[in-house]
């Protein structure tokens, strides 16, 4: 692909329904690849989406050809996390990234990743994790390809 045949772009209210596509196909194929996952319920995925869109401390990024959403990525500021080793006030959390079939093995997801960051720049952040289930290979190499270390493991338990 082109160059010029694609844009990024913050998602908006009228991109509801091209995000919760997005995010029901990403965590639809977590639960084939990944069976110790845990996703969201399918029935709240538009509800989250809405969510991430309208919160102040949320941004969806979307990677566009024509009238076409290629790709997501969504982030989110949280306040300090005593994990992180430069203990700073405020980081960034990737909670999701997903791409098309097309566009997968390109440098898309890293161009989204790229304009996520300049958001958290300019939202004070110089800390970033990301999440992905255990058994993701394709995130760990991502991340790990464009400078993220391994930092802790998140466990759950059901009650």
């Amino acid at each position: 692909m082109d160059n010029n045949d694609y844009q990024i772009r913050m998602a908006n209210m009228n991109d509801i329904a091209d995000v919760y596509k997005h995010m029901l196909a990403l965590y639809e194929s977590q639960r084939v690849h990944y069976e110790s996952s845990k996703t969201p319920d399918p029935s709240r995925l538009r509800e989250i989406a809405e969510a991430r869109i309208r919160s102040k401390t949320n941004v969806v990024f979307l990677l566009e050809r024509s009238d076409s959403i290629l790709g997501i990525i969504v982030g989110q500021i949280s306040k300090f996390d005593s994990r992180f080793p430069t203990y700073s006030d405020v980081v960034g959390i990737v909670s999701e990234i997903y791409l098309v079939q097309e566009v997968r093995g390109g440098d898309f997801a890293e161009l989204l990743y790229d304009k996520l960051e300049e958001w958290f720049r300019a939202g004070g952040v110089n800390s970033v994790i990301a999440d992905f289930f255990v058994g993701n290979v394709h995130s760990r190499r991502f991340f790990g390809r464009i400078g993220f270390s391994p930092l802790s493991e998140r466990v759950y338990k059901e009650l």
